[in-house]
């Protein structure tokens, strides 16, 4: 397996970054609508549609387990960072999800909408793609519903893991967990999730 770094970035840095990674996809693949895996594809999707100027809509593609990942994260909030880093590259824990193949898909209504204008080019956007599986099952349900659609997959990080299973078209960081404002050891998770809350709402 590769070595997997991890490291920690804030909210504005890494919306600087997906806003300059928005141009230059657009120069490749002119997508003229986003669809981001919920909840975290959020951060990334709303700097990159802010720099295009493409609507936006989620998608939720929920794991058997991840409950677990939150509870343990949840109940130590002072966990030094050296000690999260060594959970979240965990070999057991990558080794599972791979095996997991199961995903909850839920159509949000902005998603239908999305899809009734019928955009050309779609770009989905997560967090980070490390088995494929939820990038998989995601694409599925993109092209039930728009079939005539030219889709592309943008993981903010990538890892070697998911080659097996699924294209990722272009990626920011290869083997690498970026922990930030989506992650409840963030210090910005409450604000990433109150500003996701309201963007469902409008």
């Amino acid at each position: 397996m590769s070595r997997i770094n991890v490291v920690f970035r804030n909210k504005a840095e890494v919306q600087d970054d997906c806003r300059k990674w928005a141009a230059e996809i657009s120069r490749d693949f002119s997508f003229d609508a986003i669809v981001f895996v919920a909840k975290s594809g959020f951060l990334f999707a709303e700097a990159m549609a802010d720099e295009l100027g493409v609507p936006m809509a989620d998608i939720s593609a929920s794991r058997p387990g991840n409950d677990n990942k939150d509870r343990i994260v949840k109940a130590v909030p002072k966990m030094p960072r050296f000690l999260l880093a060594f959970l979240l590259k965990s070999k057991m824990q990558i080794s599972y999800n791979k095996g997991n193949s199961e995903r909850n898909i839920e159509v949000s209504d902005k998603l239908r909408t999305l899809c009734e204008n019928k955009p050309n080019r779609i770009l989905i956007v997560d967090d980070s793609v490390d088995t494929g599986w939820t990038i998989i099952k995601v694409k599925e349900e993109l092209a039930r519903m728009v079939p005539d659609a030219d889709i592309k997959v943008a993981g903010y990080c990538v890892l070697d893991s998911s080659s097996d299973l699924v294209k990722t078209d272009y990626y920011r960081y290869r083997n690498m967990i970026v922990v930030t404002a989506t992650s409840r050891y963030s210090s910005e998770y409450r604000e990433f999730v109150n500003s996701y809350e309201t963007w469902k709402k409008s």
